[in-house]
């Protein structure tokens, strides 16, 4: 995370907000800072994120306390 999403974000806590979203975008295996400014962390991710991914993403999968399957209209999203 940037220095800026940490500032922004301690700003915007001072409105009276109930639900604040901070996207951030392509995190990887060692990009994890956000459970440190989040309640909750969502992981999107695609069908086709099986076990070879788990294995490249498994830093972050292990932070998130919610998986979402984007794009689940592709071929081997069937649960």
């Amino acid at each position: 995370l940037s220095a800026k999403t940490i500032e922004i974000t301690d700003v915007m806590r001072a409105f009276p907000f109930d639900i604040l979203i901070v996207e951030t975008v392509g995190v990887g295996q060692s990009e994890v800072e956000i459970v440190g400014l989040a309640d909750t962390t969502i992981l999107v991710l695609v069908p086709e994120a099986g076990d070879e991914i788990q294995g490249i993403k498994s830093g972050v999968m292990e932070i998130a306390d919610i998986f979402v399957v984007n794009k689940a209209d592709r071929e081997g999203a069937e649960i």
